[in-house]
């Protein structure tokens, strides 16, 4: 069985694996943050590898950081209705609620 990938430091969620999925066994779910992740359906896979083939992560590709510090933030509020009515992605929104204590 493939496994397209061990641990979500080894994954960026571009869709290039579900992408060259000939089967369409691959699909994009997000985890409790909203990132998307690659998960396969075992059912439809052909273990053409292709997946494999196409991921940058999978031929040895390493983000390298060397800031000391991030040099931006982005933030985006789970909710759609919040987002929706926010300018900051509802970061603002989350921030005074917490503020407030509510």
């Amino acid at each position: 069985m493939i496994e397209l990938y061990n641990y979500k430091k080894d994954c960026c969620g571009c869709t290039a694996c579900k992408n060259v999925c000939p089967q369409g066994a691959i699909i994009m779910e997000p985890d409790e943050e909203g990132f998307l992740y690659p998960k396969l359906n075992t059912a439809l896979c052909i273990e053409c590898e292709l997946c494999k083939e196409v991921c940058a992560f999978q031929k040895g590709y390493q983000l390298e950081f060397c800031w000391e510090e991030p040099l931006a933030f982005a933030v985006k509020h789970n909710s759609n209705q919040v987002r929706e009515n926010s300018a900051s992605g509802g970061d603002v929104y989350s921030y005074i609620r917490l503020c407030i204590g509510k």
